[in-house]
């Protein structure tokens, strides 16, 4: 299944098993999974990168960033499409924030792949955004 048709995903878990299970979705999409696991290797791992070399979208675990004003900074300084993962509730009708598109933990499979499809598919969120390097028919899934 090619969904994600070598996209690249930044995953950013701290537990192990969560993101090699994130990674071998995203490889089994088509996608390309990169795994980091500490706030100080993300930050690096995307101000260390030049511009047209960031991944296409960022699946953030949110405690990792600082909550939801750790994501709103990061979401306002690098042109990325990020889905955020929480493992607290999250308040009625708030699947996204701004930009950010949020997955309460544990989701399923199918909403995992809505949200990244959802997030291959959208427009450039900022006009320094720059265009998807991987994801195929802007989002509509291809097999």
């Amino acid at each position: 299944m090619t969904i994600l048709a070598n996209a690249t995903v930044l995953i950013a878990e701290a537990h192990p098993s969560v993101a090699s299970g994130l990674h071998a979705m995203i490889g089994h999409w088509g996608g390309v999974g990169r795994i980091v696991r500490t706030s100080t290797e993300l930050h690096a791992s995307l101000h260390d990168t030049l511009p047209d070399m960031l991944p296409d979208i960022l699946l953030v675990n949110i405690d990792m960033v600082g909550g939801r004003e750790g994501l709103r900074a990061l979401a306002l300084r690098h042109p990325i499409r990020i889905v955020a993962m929480s493992a607290q509730p999250l308040p009625a009708g708030s699947v996204r924030w701004g930009s950010v598109m949020c997955l309460e933990m544990p989701f399923s499979i199918d909403d995992l792949q809505t949200a990244l499809t959802s997030a291959c598919g959208e427009g450039v969120p900022r006009l320094n955004a720059p265009a998807l390097k991987g994801c195929r028919d802007q989002g509509r899934i291809a097999s």
